[in-house]
């Protein structure tokens, strides 16, 4: 797997793939169902199953300290995704200026220039750009435009145990041991209470 340190060090090379976008934190049972429709659309078209995720995590930027503690630290967290298929790693610095784009030049700048995206799987609460302005409606029309395709995954349930009610086959087959997202809802309602850290609009905030 590569890992592409900064936005900056995008090449030729790491154009054209199927991707997600998130934090990815303790890659859980909604973040491998994201990841099971990027690396199948990957396979399928012939293209790089890709990941981008941010350092610092949104929320440890807008927040320091209200932040939930991590779930994996960002080299264990690399290792599960390139143990669970992933090709490529963008690990894109979250600072001001990064906060400050416009839906419309994350999408230009990064999606289309930078990764040469063909193929975007987001989930369904997926939120992005200064002001929130963009979101999976935006992405679909932005795709028409740019030649891209969109589809957004559904927030993974929980049977009424608390626990994930589907799953377990395919993670412990893939020889991955990850946190269950049920075991930490505390932490997850505590990023929640974060309200500054919505004004970028963190990807997957609410899920981790």
């Amino acid at each position: 797997m590569r890992l592409i340190r900064g936005i900056h060090n995008l090449r030729a090379s790491h154009r054209g793939c199927v991707a997600s976008i998130g934090n990815f934190d303790g890659v859980h049972l909604g973040h491998q169902r994201i990841l099971d429709q990027v690396i199948d659309e990957a396979r399928a078209r012939g293209k790089l199953a890709t990941v981008m995720l941010f350092e610092p995590q949104p929320q440890e930027f807008f927040c320091p300290d209200q932040a939930p503690a991590r779930l994996n630290s960002l080299r264990d967290k690399l290792i599960a995704l390139r143990d669970y298929g992933v090709d490529q790693v963008l690990c894109a610095r979250f600072n001001e200026s990064f906060r400050s784009l416009t839906a419309e030049a994350f999408v230009r700048d990064l999606l289309v220039e930078g990764l040469g995206i063909d193929y975007l799987v987001v989930g369904d609460d997926f939120r992005f750009g200064r002001g929130r302005d963009g979101d999976f409606d935006y992405l679909q029309q932005a795709g028409e435009r740019f030649g891209f395709q969109v589809t957004d995954t559904p927030t993974c349930e929980v049977d009424a145990s608390g626990c994930p009610a589907r799953g377990y086959a395919r993670r412990w087959s893939r020889g991955i041991s990850v946190w269950p997202s049920a075991c930490w809802v505390a932490l997850i309602r505590s990023a929640a209470a974060c309200a500054t850290a919505t004004s970028w609009a963190a990807p997957w905030m609410c899920r981790r």
